[in-house]
């Protein structure tokens, strides 16, 4: 057995915390047959006693193995042998070999029911292990001191269960938790992370086989342990160099890593090099050093290390795990030494000068308890004590724990999942912006493992949904849940919970009702989503208050429905709902009060102009506008979702007036239901145009269009949105020019106002209205990326010089003239010939002149009609709207007559 590539060992300091004072609760009652006298007989047996008796558990291990392997009978070699593997962290041996105690002696070894027990917890076998401790509590006969400890710690192990399982029913943040790669992490055993260099660097204790004290542990398995630097590169994790002469201070005993100051001048560790007697035996306790650094920038450099005084390092007692506070004035460490209240405290002193320790206080029975309590880690940012304790409740073995300065840390809470597991969790670190913690939980690369996350998170998990456990007939599904405080078990409402998928995209946010309920409706089935809480300013130090009601997922046979209700637009810049928005949404109320199944997805958006970020919030303004209307009229938020989109998806080029506008927009979608008909659409009002003419064009009365859109008047403002009627079976979503008309239109105005300043000013007036208007025009200009394309975008298109078979194609990111020519299936010299292109540098927007009948379409192109739109394309060929725009990398919704498209994968 390669003792190195099996063990799972936490690290030698916090071995002696455990096994020492667990020794003690080793079985020692003998029988009055003795049946047990010929089963220590065995050469193995003896050679496994020596060891344990020696605290070489994992070598005792490998010796009771044996004496079972030959002879399963041997009910002592296997008790032992359980002993020895919960001892070294094997809890998965331990608990399958004190099982088989349980079911074989446990007249000889009463006592394997409390160990198994805790085996079954370690090891997140909550409700099994609750059974286990209860029986224990009731079947354990002995009524000395030591056994009421054993029933006290049992009824503890119970509340632990509890705990978990209660734990296991709230929401989990997402932090990004993560195991290093190597170099951090190794097949040995890694601990005690310490923060450096500004965040760039972590010191890890390993015993790994370069340490310089090569001598096997037989403790634990593995190397003695040093301290190793290790730093960020470019290219990931890499060793740090020793220029400034750091690795001084690994010698051949155990080294673990510790604190340093905030100028990282002092670097406080432990180093167990105290010889002293334990019996027969010679062992060495461990104790507190300081290194200190003289010198600046690459001359800096760091010397031996020397031992603190008697105050901190008391003598003949176990004294490890300094960390110090930023300002260097007080120490926190582990120590068993009299004055404590169980097995191994957290201590603490302050400084009088130089390392002038005071003597050292106990931090009190809001930190310690009668069991083990180590790895204190002071946080200064928030004045918090963090640490490990298994005294407590908890979720299996060592949990981590945190207590705030401000109740003078007489307070204690248990930072949960996932920073805590059902194995050993310790040595909690945090950074600036991210922090780091060891565990042995199962799924690492070795014994010990470094794990790190973000320090804060925004989403929350509350529901996975895998696509494997849908039935194949199922064809969309809907999800639904609640969320209830945690404490008052009231459902809690204006939670914002977002739905992703399996790689944490998110595709549409709701907020939960006065029920606390949520729901996502109509979801197409074959794929994984998960469903997040989205608490923005939520940190690690806060606990969650939220647990999660039941969370219910529904399958249908029917496709997922999804129909475009009907979109309103806002004046730029503006949140605030316009008149015939109100209108819009009046309607949909109605329509939603009548179809109660059914769900409503917004997707706000904005124009161009703005940065991202600013257009990401106005685009949540608008659409939360938009969900405040529809609430204050009486329907739920959980039949809501709502993505804010900001500028990334354009209804139109961002150009002009009238582009920008179709842009400022939420679009309503009707999500279930029976099929809806829109029977109005949106005309953008051009300048000079009048309520007369725009009713008789689209064949209505005056008055039907002032009630359509709430207008008190007959004046009309140009660029604004005016709804008119839509004919039966239309299904465009707009009526307007083309943005080539609407761009010739825009220019005939300008001409005409010039004009009509000149006559009515004369010359100079006239010159003096045009330069103001080139000032408008420039500045409009250069508010866009791009200037270049902007000039070829404005450029008159003529679609009367195309001849049989051309059409335009407008370039879009990411296009070459290769590409174009491929998706039309022309040579590159042809779109060169008909173009009259100088070379091959094209800009997005600008006009292609392409063959449309060069080639038979491919089975997954489709050859753009006449009367051709994206909904009634998705519709078509049963794909989103989405899809359609990402597989063609159209940037708005308008489709042009002899486009070619992709519609199949």
């Amino acid at each position: 057995m390669n003792r190195k590539a099996v063990i799972s060992c936490i690290v030698m300091t916090v071995f002696i915390l455990l096994s020492i004072s667990q020794f003690s609760y080793a079985q020692k009652k003998k029988s009055k047959k003795n049946p047990l006298i010929k089963m220590k007989k065995d050469i193995n047996v003896i050679r496994g006693d020596q060891y344990y008796d020696n605290y070489e558990f994992f070598a005792a291990g490998e010796e009771y193995k044996k004496t079972i392997d030959k002879d399963p009978e041997n009910y002592y070699a296997a008790y032992k042998y359980a002993e020895a593997c919960r001892e070294y962290f094997d809890y998965v041996n331990a608990e399958k070999y004190y099982k088989k105690t349980i079911d074989k002696s446990l007249d000889l070894f009463p006592i394997a029911r409390f160990w198994y027990g805790f085996m079954q917890l370690d090891n997140g076998n909550y409700e099994p292990a609750k059974k286990t401790f209860d029986t224990f509590v009731n079947e354990y006969k002995v009524t000395t001191l030591e056994a009421e400890e054993y029933k006290e710690r049992a009824r503890q192990g119970i509340k632990g269960c509890e705990f978990a399982l209660a734990e296991m029913q709230k929401p989990k943040r997402d932090y990004n938790f993560t195991d290093l790669p190597e170099p951090i992490n190794t097949e040995y055993s890694e601990y005690s992370p310490v923060i450096a260099d500004n965040d760039s660097s972590i010191i890890v204790t390993s015993s790994r086989k370069e340490s310089k004290g090569h001598a096997e542990f037989n403790m634990l398995g593995g190397a003695f342990s040093d301290m190793f630097r290790i730093e960020q590169g470019a290219g990931g994790w890499v060793m740090k160099d020793n220029a400034d002469k750091f690795d001084v201070n690994n010698t051949t005993f155990n080294e673990s890593a510790g604190s340093f100051t905030a100028d990282n001048k002092k670097f406080y560790f432990t180093r167990c090099d105290e010889k002293i007697k334990v019996g027969a035996y010679e062992e060495f306790n461990c104790v507190i050093y300081v290194a200190k650094k003289s010198g600046e920038g690459s001359d800096a450099s760091w010397g031996p290390a020397v031992r603190l005084n008697e105050n901190v390092n008391m003598k003949g007692q176990w004294n490890s795990q300094p960390s110090v506070s930023p300002d260097g004035k007080i120490l926190f460490f582990v120590s068993k030494r009299p004055g404590g209240l169980g097995m191994h405290d957290i201590w603490f002193s302050t400084c009088n000068g130089d390392d002038q320790w005071r003597a050292a206080n106990n931090m009190g029975e809001g930190v310690n308890s009668i069991f083990i309590d180590m790895s204190p880690r002071y946080f200064a940012a928030e004045n918090l004590l963090f640490f490990s304790s298994n005294g407590r409740e908890g979720i299996g073995g060592l949990d981590i724990y945190m207590s705030s300065e401000s109740t003078e840390f007489k307070e204690t809470k248990n930072i949960g999942m996932p920073f805590n597991s059902h194995r050993d969790d310790f040595y909690f670190v945090l950074g600036a912006k991210r922090g780091y913690v060891a565990s042995n939980r199962q799924g690492g690369k070795g014994n010990d493992d470094i794990y790190t996350f973000t320090i804060k998170s925004k989403e929350t998990l509350l529901a996975l949904i895998e696509k494997d456990s849908i039935i194949e007939d199922v064809k969309s599904i809907s999800v639904e849940g609640s969320i209830v405080d945690e404490k008052t078990q009231k459902p809690v409402a204006d939670l914002n919970v977002a739905l992703t998928d399996e790689n944490s995209v998110q595709l549409k946010t709701t907020t939960t009702d006065n029920e606390g309920k949520f729901k996502f409706d109509n979801l197409p089935a074959g794929k994984t989503y998960k469903v997040v809480l989205i608490e923005e300013n939520a940190k690690l130090t806060q606990r969650i208050q939220y647990m999660i009601g039941d969370v219910e997922v529904k399958g249908s046979d029917k496709v997922a429905s999804r129909r475009l209700f009907e979109n309103v637009y806002f004046d730029f810049n503006k949140e605030e709902l316009r008149p015939e928005a109100k209108k819009v949404l009046n309607e949909l109320v109605t329509y939603s009060k009548k179809y109660p199944e059914v769900q409503i997805e917004m997707n706000a958006n904005t124009d161009s102009i703005g940065t991202v970020d600013y257009n990401k919030k106005l685009s949540e303004q608008r659409g939360d506008a938009a969900r405040q209307y529809l609430v204050g009229a009486g329907l739920k938020q959980s039949d809501m979702v709502v993505n804010s989109l900001g500028k990334g998806h354009p209804l139109a080029p961002n150009l002009n007036q009238i582009g920008r506008l179709l842009n400022r927009r939420v679009e309503f979608y009707v999500l279930g239901g029976p099929g809806y008909e829109a029977k109005t659409m949106t005309y953008v009002i051009e300048p000079r145009e009048n309520i007369y003419d725009i009713a008789k064009r689209f064949q209505m009365s005056v008055q039907e269009l002032k009630e359509l859109n709430d207008l008190n008047a007959d004046q009309l403002i140009p660029y604004t949105p005016l709804r008119v009627r839509r004919h039966i079976g239309d299904d465009d979503i707009i009526a307007q020019a083309t943005m080539e008309q609407s761009f010739k239109q825009e220019k005939k105005g300008k001409k005409y106002y010039q004009e009509k300043i000149k006559k009515e000013q004369g010359l100079n007036a006239s010159l003096a209205s045009a330069n103001q208007l080139i000032k408008l025009e420039n500045d409009s200009i250069a508010k866009r990326n791009d200037v270049r394309k902007e000039v070829i975008l404005h450029k008159k298109v003529d679609l009367s010089m195309l001849k049989e078979g051309e059409d335009y194609y407008i370039t879009q990111p990411k296009n070459t003239l290769y590409t174009i020519a491929k998706l039309y299936g022309m040579k590159v010299e042809d779109i060169f010939a008909i173009n009259s292109l100088k070379n091959d540098t094209i800009f997005v927007g600008q006009y292609i002149k392409v063959k449309t009948q060069t080639r038979p379409l491919e089975a997954n192109e489709y050859f753009i009609q006449e009367g051709d739109t994206l909904e009634k394309l998705a519709m078509k060929f049963k794909i989103s709207v989405e899809t359609l725009r990402n597989w063609n990398h159209l940037d708005g919704y308008l489709l042009r007559k002899n486009m070619i498209v992709r519609v199949k994968s």
